[in-house]
């Protein structure tokens, strides 16, 4: 079977639109939030094959989200950025909140809605049964065992 030629018609008939000047944003394969395809025989993110595509050679940094979106694959939301200055545009663009990353701030709101106390976490780590036995008595997952146990979640003191 002969390969498909990619294109940036191609590329965009496999993503949702938002306008003209909108994201778009990839529908098919993702690893952690990248869009992923395979070009050329190889593993690729989309939005690099896009941004050689439209820009005509390969970036030279990290290609930031200027929209926010790491899904999205337009590259006129998309800056070739040396990989140090991420933290400073993400500060600017309020993705960062006073130093602390939102995925902290909103981990903090999750606890709030959490069957679990502090207390009860510690106990958890405490715990030498099984992660099974474990989970049962607090009517949690056992992965949720896992991730306090190795500090995965819930840990302390990142927010006071």
């Amino acid at each position: 079977m002969k390969p498909r030629k990619i294109t940036v018609e191609f590329l965009k008939s496999r993503c949702k639109c938002d306008g003209d000047d909108g994201c778009w944003i990839w529908k098919e394969a993702h690893v952690n939030g990248q869009p992923r395809m395979c070009a050329n025989g190889k593993p690729s993110l989309v939005h690099r094959v896009m941004w050689e595509l439209v820009k005509g050679h390969p970036p030279r940094h990290e290609l930031y989200a200027k929209c926010g979106n790491k899904g999205c694959i337009n590259p006129a939301h998309r800056v070739d950025i040396p990989r140090c200055e991420i933290p400073k545009r993400q500060t600017r663009d309020g993705r960062m909140a006073r130093g602390k990353r939102i995925s902290v701030l909103r981990s903090a709101e999750a606890r709030k809605r959490s069957p679990l106390t502090l207390e009860m976490v510690r106990a958890i780590r405490q715990d030498t049964r099984k992660q099974d036995d474990i989970a049962a008595e607090y009517g949690i997952a056992q992965a949720t065992v896992s991730s306090i146990k190795i500090g995965r979640t819930w840990r302390e003191g990142i927010l006071a």
